[in-house]
């Protein structure tokens, strides 16, 4: 047997023990605590400095003690970290870690909840102070459970996030009540770990209990509205292909859409959760499609269509063969796809490329809150105009500012639209897309 999972098979008491007899003589710290604060020191001089004192830990349980507190302490490191760790429990949250970097930057949270005008989203993402806290908040380290294991943070991140994956979110829950302590944002772990256990939930059950998944999210401190986004996320990646006729096929995605406005029913943000989910929805159908059509918009409610039409707009541009076009070209050219019936079987996709969209409206400036808003591809906005033609010529607009390089000229030639949305569009898009390249995040 390999000698860390022989270790790793001996019990509690055993290892104890051991860790005992195998300390040596020639370390140059004569205890833990000086060891670990060794190894500390030598985060600031890089993974070579830390590992040459990785090496003096006389065993296998101060080792995963030790990076354990360094992941805590050092989030961002733990891409190098994890593969100090012998595989376990340990090294799977460590693992998580890294891959979550919404975790680097610790407990900031600036966004405030915004007003505007016009009906829509004030902003395309969400802060914390747009979704409620939960009603009841457990006390950190209620039971205390894992405070004598090695990693009592990977004890039981692993026992809430297993819970979560049986369905017992209300075991979950207790599990992540007991995350407290380490780093220099002892609270992040317990709210990340809710976060963990609501889109654990619902990666594995759907949408049953997805009020409770809510509740979950609710209780995610500064990653409220973060969790929200993506556990909405998964349920909309399982709409099916676009070219797939039959409202049989899209019967699933509906009862979803239902579920998600049941669990907001009673909440001011329920009309951006759908907003955002119908947005989702359609940019990954679109996404699963093997032919281009507009067979979806026979069965998709009143609300998803515009948000169709832009998932298939940005398809349509983006896939586009002969290029640059002009507005009048490329909104017939997406108008003939529109009305083009494949009525295709169902199919397996294997993986559906999430490809990030560029936020060019994130938040309203001096002078735009009254135009409508509406989610586009679910990470940024756009105007909606009721006038099918009107809203491909603004979704046209959209997918030409994102395709690479942009089409400049369809989008200059936006800017004299008769229409006062299709012009601001225009005019916006270009804005944004010009501070981007001076180096700005956007335009004042």
């Amino acid at each position: 047997m390999d000698p860390v999972e022989l270790i790793r098979s001996l019990p509690s008491s055993a290892l104890l023990l051991l860790s005992v007899a195998c300390a040596p003589g020639d370390l140059d710290c004569a205890d833990a605590q000086c060891r670990a604060e060794a190894v500390e020191t030598a985060m600031a001089q890089g993974p070579e400095a830390v590992n040459s004192e990785l090496v003096k830990l006389p065993d296998v349980l101060e080792r995963i003690a030790v990076i354990s507190g360094l992941v805590d302490a050092h989030p961002k490191d733990a891409n190098w970290l994890c593969p100090q760790l012998p595989r376990g429990m340990s090294r799977e949250r460590c693992e998580s870690v890294a891959e979550r970097p919404h975790l680097w930057g610790g407990l900031d949270d600036s966004l405030k909840t915004a007003a505007r005008a016009g009906p829509g989203p004030a902003r395309s993402t969400w802060s914390a102070t747009d979704v409620p806290a939960s009603a009841v908040t457990l006390s950190p380290g209620s039971k205390g459970r894992c405070t004598t294991e090695v990693d009592p943070h990977a004890c039981a991140w692993g026992h809430a996030r297993q819970a979560a994956l049986l369905g017992d979110l209300e075991a979950s829950t207790g599990w992540c009540a007991e995350l407290i302590g380490g780093g220099s944002s002892p609270d992040m772990w317990r709210y990340e770990c809710f976060m963990m256990a609501a889109e654990a939930h619902v990666s594995t059950w759907d949408r049953v209990r997805f009020e409770e998944a809510m509740d979950l999210c609710g209780r995610a401190g500064p990653f409220r509205g973060r969790c929200v986004s993506e556990t909405v996320s998964s349920l909309a990646r399982r709409a099916p292909a676009s070219d797939v006729g039959g409202s049989l096929e899209w019967a699933p995605q509906v009862m979803r859409a239902h579920d998600v406005n049941e669990a907001w029913a009673d909440s001011s943000l329920r009309t951006e959760v759908m907003d955002r989910f119908w947005a989702l929805s359609t940019k990954f159908s679109v996404a699963k499609a093997v032919g281009m059509s507009g067979d979806a918009m026979d069965v998709l409610p009143v609300a998803a269509q515009p948000h169709f039409r832009a998932a298939l707009s940005h398809q349509v541009i983006l896939g586009a063969t002969r290029v640059p076009l002009g507005l009048d070209d490329a909104q017939r050219l997406v108008q003939v796809v529109l009305d083009r019936r494949i009525a295709g079987q169902p199919h397996e996709i294997d993986a559906v490329i999430d490809t990030p969209v560029l936020d060019l409206w994130s938040e309203d400036r001096a002078g735009e809150s009254h135009f409508a808003a509406v989610s586009y591809l679910g990470e940024s906005r756009r105007t909606v105009a009721s006038d099918p033609q009107t809203d491909i010529r603004i979704c046209v607009l959209e997918a030409a500012a994102r395709v690479s390089p942009p089409w400049s000229a369809l989008l200059e030639e936006g800017q004299s639209d008769p229409d006062e949305r299709v012009r601001w569009t225009a005019v916006r898009l270009v804005e944004q897309l010009e501070a981007r390249r001076l180096g700005t995040n956007s335009a004042p």
